[in-house]
Parts: structure tokens; sequence; C-alpha cells
């Protein structure tokens, strides 16, 4: 995001970028990786087989 914020022409675009877009995009970030691991270790316990053992011996 550093390289990003060289990019805009004057300070005030600076601002609004920092203060809505990054804020933003870094919540993004957060809950839509935690989002997706969640989903991956759901589909993984759920493809894996259930062994069941037999207590009854």
């Amino acid at each position: 995001m550093f390289i990003m914020s060289l990019l805009p022409a004057n300070s005030v675009i600076l601002k609004v970028l920092e203060t809505i877009v990054y804020k933003n995009a870094v919540l993004l970030v957060v809950f839509g990786y935690s989002f997706i691991i969640l989903l991956l270790g759901f589909l993984k316990k759920r493809k894996k087989p259930v062994l069941k053992a037999d207590l009854s011996e």
C-alpha cells in the first residue's frame, strides 16, 4: 500500500484514499481471508472420511 500512496497527485486525494478506500480494503482483506480459510477448513473436514471405531469388542 505504500507504493499506492505515492500515486495520487495531491494530499487531498491521498487523505480520501487513506480514510475511505484503504480502511475498507483492509477490512475486506481481513474478513475475506478469514472466510476463505474457514470455508476451506469446513470443506476439508467434510471431505475427510469418518472412521468409526468398533467399541463392542
